[in-house]
């Protein structure tokens, strides 16, 4: 199967969507992904996976914690600013914060849930992590 063949594959396969935010002191930075996944409920554990090509990927592999935000349709919004390239996904200082340990946390979506990082794998173009969900 080509690379084209497979995306087109996923591309019309629906799932969740989820915005990944993370500062690892060098400033926040946000990924939307398809790929957040529960894996256990004790511990509450978590996956999603990082392309490389993404700019706020280092960022996120250097992070100690991350907060995965859960969107649902009233959510579009902010899907597409974590998915488009070259632009300040935190210039709109109304629409987010930090939490009091430090991660940026946007206001209003579904759900959110802060994480820290328990493992890093390396598949092909991407990482997959895995996390611990905290609060």
């Amino acid at each position: 199967m080509t690379a084209d063949e497979f995306k087109a594959l996923f591309r019309g396969h629906p799932g969740g969507v989820a915005v990944i935010t993370a500062d690892d002191g060098s400033g926040p930075v946000a990924l939307t992904a398809t790929s957040v996944a529960s894996v256990s409920v004790d511990p509450p554990l978590l996956v999603f996976s990082a392309s490389a090509i993404s700019s706020a990927t280092p960022v996120i592999l250097n992070a100690e914690t991350v907060v995965v935000h859960l969107l649902d349709s009233a959510d579009l919004d902010l899907a597409r600013l974590g998915s488009t390239s070259g632009v300040d996904r935190f210039a709109d200082t109304d629409k987010w914060s930090r939490l009091v340990t430090g991660e940026p946390v946007y206001h209003g979506v579904r759900a959110w849930v802060r994480c820290s990082i328990i493992d890093r794998i390396e598949a092909g173009s991407a990482t997959v992590i895995a996390a611990h969900a905290l609060q």
